[in-house]
């Protein structure tokens, strides 16, 4: 009888142990945290919508990693047709500035729907890529969609734009930022990105990389892949590169990843802007990194 009471006993604490540790778990990022397992559900949506979205509890240790085999599932724009573009951006009513750059039907949609017009680049699908695109008389647009896990790169000035997709893991190419392998893709980003130099003077550069599911405050990648990155952006470009880090959902477990501004990067390029479509025409970028409002954005 007393061994059974004994191991009653052990059992009640050990059950108020591991209560204890899930509440700090989740009370550390923030009393509105949803529970320790990462998928948002509905709620995603909703708190996307007014930018209060809380940091996601993902286990780290059987997380799917930021790979070419989760798209297309969460690398397409949806099932609507894509729009043809006939020469003018509509304005904008629903974010902070009402000027002439495309419009989506809900602020969370920017990116789905970006990617549906005839002028943008879809860079989210695998292997990881580098694009640089000449800014000229026509409208532009360079997006990435489904990181979870991936370092997104862009690097822009009022000559033109350089995007990278870099993936976390690529078993097929290993071009990827794993251990064995962020040293050659680093070097390609390098590479790639080096002879736009001149052209990126004066221009500004955003890194979007990932800090670990279950602690904001921490990388994902080890010590030396951050710095391998930014250092890569920097002696390429000529220019500091912004660190954005962004909380990386699980494409396994977040059934909305994809559906909304989570995960999400893009350049928008217009060359006919007009502040409230009135006045001179001038050129103007943006740029959006997993945000509700730009990240950037200048006139020229």
């Amino acid at each position: 009888m007393r061994f059974f009471r004994q191991a009653g006993l052990l059992s009640l604490l050990s059950t108020l142990c591991l209560v204890s540790l899930a509440s700090g778990q989740i009370n550390a990022a923030g009393d509105d945290d949803p529970d320790v397992g990462g998928i948002l559900g509905e709620r995603e949506s909703t708190c996307i919508e007014t930018g209060t979205c809380p940091s996601i509890q993902d286990r780290d240790d059987d997380r799917t990693k930021c790979n070419p085999d989760q798209c297309p599932k969460v690398c397409k724009p949806g099932k609507s047709k894509k729009r043809s573009f006939s020469g003018g951006l509509t304005t904008r009513s629903t974010f902070a500035l009402n000027e002439r750059f495309f419009e989506p039907s809900a602020p969370n949609q920017l990116v789905n729907e970006l990617l549906r017009k005839d002028y943008t680049e879809n860079q989210s699908e695998g292997p990881s890529s580098y694009k640089w695109h000449h800014f000229h008389d026509k409208a532009y647009a360079a997006a990435i969609k489904g990181l979870s896990g991936c370092t997104a790169v862009i690097v822009v000035s009022e000559k033109g734009a350089f995007t990278a997709h870099l993936f976390e893991e690529d078993p097929h190419t290993h071009h990827d930022l794993q251990e064995k392998n962020y040293k050659k893709t680093v070097k390609s980003l390098k590479d790639k990105l080096s002879p736009h130099k001149k052209d990126l003077k004066d221009g500004e550069a955003f890194i979007m990389m990932p800090s670990q599911p279950n602690n904001s405050n921490k990388d994902l990648y080890g010590a030396d892949t951050v710095k391998a990155i930014k250092d890569a952006v920097k002696d390429a470009s000529g220019l500091e590169g912004t660190r954005i880090s962004y909380v990386p959902l699980d494409s396994a477990k977040s059934p909305n990843l994809g559906n909304n501004e989570r995960g999400t990067a893009a350049i928008e390029f217009d060359p006919k802007y007009k502040k409230d479509g009135k006045g001179d025409s001038k050129k103007a970028y943006r740029v959006w990194m997993e945000s509700l409002t730009p990240r950037s954005e200048k006139t020229w």
